[in-house]
């Protein structure tokens, strides 16, 4: 069973829709090291009893062999949270993530994500009905609060009540989407409140932020790496302490690029969906090289996949490198 301990230094891979889906998860830890766990982007929960077995394949075991992962749902309602959780429990899964602090209007203004962080007594029903037989098996992603930070003071003692296996908490509230710098201190006067271990997440893109985090945090059970990661893959290893080469990082993320690339030839239906993928990546990748503006610029007006590939090989032939 996956466990959150408090005082580790584990790193996990954070869910982002439409990037870090089963494909990019694996092709990652085929090439690149230092995550633990990851946690999926989120699945909706739905009135219909009867959902297709494709409703879950991000979440199915054979594609998630290379690195752990944990389903996170989307919802508000008890009765179809639960199902939800049932049906990933017939695929192997011992453990659920719920998601608390999706910032984006659309979601919030239903009540899911973090719109339901203003209503502490529904948060506690469903939490209710989810860990009844599940002691330790749920755990709740969130934000400090949807339209303040003091959100999270009526937040607390509910969450305190369920046995959650732990909390991942990114000190910004909803209505902030990723403006701002996350509120390293407001975590840290958070900490001590929880009678659960609470993992940061939230700015974490070099190895000195990290540092930061553990130093003024020490009691933190983890960090999670989000959009850092996504523009450094190297990122956990940098932490980690590795000094590599540009070459061999170049060798590397190039190796990954390809991979990826055919893989998601092979899943996506069409060159446009896979373009899209590609482009999708390309928008925090552009991060790994010295002129990000430039490198993306070859690659942001591609139409086709020759174009798109002639592109990707001028930015690795052409531009450094950050360093």
């Amino acid at each position: 069973m996956i466990r959150f301990e408090s005082g580790m230094d584990d790193l996990w891979m954070a869910p982002l829709r439409g990037l870090t889906g089963w494909v990019y998860r694996s092709v990652w830890a085929a090439h690149f090291s230092g995550i633990v766990n990851s946690v999926s982007p989120f699945i909706t929960t739905v009135r219909a009893r009867k959902v297709k077995q494709a409703f879950f394949r991000d979440l199915f075991p054979e594609n998630n062999e290379n690195l752990p992962v944990i389903p996170q749902i989307l919802g508000n309602d008890p009765g179809d949270m639960a199902y939800l959780v049932s049906r990933l429990e017939d695929l192997g899964y011992d453990h659920v993530n719920w998601n608390l602090g999706c910032p984006y209007k659309m979601v919030a203004k239903k009540k899911r994500g973090s719109g339901l962080l203003p209503f502490p007594d529904q948060i506690d029903a469903v939490l209710d009905t989810l860990c009844r037989h599940r002691e330790g098996r749920i755990s709740v992603k969130l934000r400090l609060g949807r339209e303040t930070a003091d959100e999270i003071q009526a937040l607390i003692p509910v969450l305190n009540a369920h046995p959650l296996s732990g909390v991942i908490l990114h000190p910004r509230t909803g209505v902030q989407m990723y403006a701002g710098r996350a509120d390293r201190d407001a975590f840290g006067n958070c900490l001590p409140l929880f009678k659960h271990p609470v993992m940061y997440n939230g700015d974490i893109t070099t190895a000195a932020d990290a540092a930061a985090v553990k130093q003024a945090c020490p009691a933190a059970a983890g960090q999670m790496l989000g959009r850092g990661l996504l523009c450094d893959p190297f990122l956990p290893e940098t932490i980690s302490g590795a000094n590599l080469s540009e070459a061999v990082r170049r060798n590397r993320l190039k190796a990954f690029h390809d991979d990826l690339l055919d893989r998601y030839r092979i899943v996506q239906s069409g060159e446009k969906h896979v373009l899209d993928k590609m482009k999708g990546l390309w928008v925090y990748q552009r991060f790994s090289f010295a002129d990000p503006a430039s490198a993306f610029r070859q690659i942001r007006k591609t139409a086709s996949l020759d174009a798109y590939t002639a592109a990707v090989t001028t930015v690795f032939d052409v531009y450094p490198l950050k360093s």
